[in-house]
């Protein structure tokens, strides 16, 4: 499996630009990404795969058959890369992984954008309040605990008073989740840590 990690000191960054691969098993170079800001084009000379880090653009921009196009428009591109993101409502990132495998092979791209996310408790939509870690940390008063269908870590919290659960990764959960992809067989995969996450890897 090839991985592309965003730079921590692109965050600020206005042009497309590029990030080159790293095989997960060998460590060596391999393969070249192009990542696109919000208002920005990519390089028309560029021949590699392209990754829109507003991920609204390509349902409005005419694009080429090596754009990374999200599950919903991947019926309307049948030759593009499709990423899934990490980021779960529900059952397991296994049960997901596998599930897109089986759909799209390889065209698959996993993305992962790390967690660090608040649920409160019952949260029947599924969906957290993005909380920055270092805001959670002094409201967390236990120990933190492994999420195996998540694979992240976990922390009983108080949020804007609501009782619930704080998701949030470090660099081993990263990991975790980069090994299982590449045991199920997905070739390639984008870690969107960045400056918000620079404290954590």
């Amino acid at each position: 499996m090839i991985v592309y990690h965003f730079p921590q000191e692109a965050a600020q960054e206005a042009s497309a630009f590029t990030v080159a691969g790293q095989d997960y098993a060998a460590g060596t170079v391999s393969g070249e990404l192009m990542l696109v800001p919000q208002g920005a084009l990519p390089a028309s000379e560029f021949s590699g795969c392209i990754f829109y880090l507003d991920t609204q653009a390509p349902a409005h921009l005419p694009i080429c058959t090596r754009t990374l196009v999200p599950e919903t428009l991947a019926a309307s591109f049948p030759e593009n890369p499709v990423y899934v993101s990490s980021q779960l409502s529900g059952g397991t990132l296994r049960m997901r992984l596998e599930n897109a495998l089986d759909t799209f092979s390889d065209r698959l791209w996993l993305v992962i954008e790390p967690l660090t996310d608040f649920f409160p408790l019952p949260c029947p939509s599924g969906v957290g309040l993005r909380a920055p870690l270092a805001e959670m940390q002094p409201l967390c008063g236990a120990a933190p605990f492994r999420s195996e269908a998540f694979l992240c870590s976990c922390l009983p919290a108080e949020y804007e008073a609501q009782r619930g659960l704080f998701l949030f990764d470090t660099g081993e959960t990263i990991h975790e989740k980069l090994t299982l992809a590449a045991e199920i067989g997905i070739q390639n995969a984008l870690v969107l840590t960045g400056a918000a996450f620079g404290s954590l890897f």
